[in-house]
């Protein structure tokens, strides 16, 4: 084999290395935006107390499915600067106002949309919004 021929098979060799890294990754990156999306339901189920204590029946509490645009609107803001992140949650998460679940569904369904690095900032912004949620649920 010529060295030019030798160079050819490690670089197929890498590629399919690099090919089987993202489809882990998109992978994971399903499962995680799965996770994320059964966390969400769960606390979209409830409420938001805005005083101490719980606020069941009382007019200062927020129905959780009501702020799926906001956390949508949030990141439509931190990821303007990121085109392919920016496009993948204006079309994923439907018209507005958006939805965390379908944005959350998208994700799940065709992981590949992003670049593995682009979905796991995208998952970690919403974890972040999913995990306020629960503790101020659970508070």
């Amino acid at each position: 084999m010529t060295a030019a021929a030798e160079r050819r098979a490690r670089g197929a060799a890498g590629g399919a290395a690099n090919g089987a890294a993202n489809g882990a990754a998109n992978g994971a990156a399903a499962v995680r935006a799965l996770q994320l999306l059964g966390r969400w339901q769960r606390a979209a189920a409830g409420h938001l107390a805005f005083a101490a204590g719980c606020a069941c029946g009382f007019a200062g509490a927020v129905d959780l499915s009501d702020m799926d645009d906001l956390v949508i609107d949030y990141l439509a803001r931190r990821f303007a600067g990121e085109a392919a992140i920016a496009a993948f949650v204006a079309t994923a998460a439907g018209p507005a106002p958006g939805s965390l679940r379908a944005l959350l569904r998208a994700l799940a369904a065709t992981p590949a949309a992003l670049a593995p690095a682009a979905a796991d900032a995208l998952l970690a912004a919403i974890e972040v919004s999913v995990a306020s949620v629960e503790a101020q649920h659970q508070r």
